[in-house]
């Protein structure tokens, strides 16, 4: 049913439910060694998105939800710890990817000490990975970002809050990097492969 604030709630799955849903949901835990598990964050709902006709066909939504907006829940699909001491997180915005709405993946930092969330950084289509370089460069997969959906690795400049540049790669997933070396899962929905791509000179990229 319609929440508080005008918004539809959802479900892990995209779909609306017969509920309101917290305006916070997905956290992330910690499991220490003596296997005690504790939250250490929560992530935010997407942004609102306004239901259409031309929409309502890609999810068996009830034709009484045309023209209200709707808030998914957010999918994390990577952590990793930066220089800074923050954890850094890649998610999806959970419910309908359809193209027509933009890329809108999201990087979040958290800070496991306090559990403080913040958003870095905007504009993803498919952040499934994130590596985090010495000097805080953040490399985030797109799945299915660049302007034909094929994919890149988008390249956020410490302080950005978008791409500053990108390396072009066929359906990356998982990233990492080490010292001027990223390696990339490339070709994920397919015949996957390790790419090796190396940074020095900045070459790869293009702004």
């Amino acid at each position: 049913m319609a929440a508080g604030d005008g918004t539809t709630g959802g479900t892990p799955s995209g779909m609306p439910s017969d509920r309101s849903i917290p305006r916070r949901s997905f956290m992330h835990t910690r499991v220490p060694l003596i296997g005690v598990v504790s939250t250490v964050a929560v992530l935010p709902p997407a942004a609102p998105v306004t239901i259409t006709a031309e929409n309502i066909g890609e999810a068996p939504w009830p034709t009484c939800v045309s023209g209200h907006g709707y808030r998914a829940e957010p999918v994390p699909t990577d952590v990793e710890m930066g220089p800074d001491g923050l954890l850094y997180v890649t998610s999806l915005p959970g419910g309908s990817e359809d193209p027509a709405l933009g890329p809108r993946g999201v990087v979040y930092s958290i800070d496991p000490g306090t559990g403080e969330t913040n958003l870095v950084a905007t504009g993803f289509g498919g952040a499934t990975g994130i590596a985090v370089a010495p000097n805080g460069t953040l490399y985030v997969a797109e799945l299915f970002g660049g302007p034909m959906g094929a994919g890149q690795v988008a390249v956020v400049a410490p302080g950005a809050s978008a791409a500053t540049s990108v390396i072009e790669v066929s359906m990356p997933s998982a990233v990492s990097v080490r010292a001027e070396t990223l390696y990339v899962t490339t070709d994920s929905l397919g015949d996957a492969k390790l790419t090796v791509v190396p940074l020095k000179g900045g070459a790869h990229a293009k702004k």
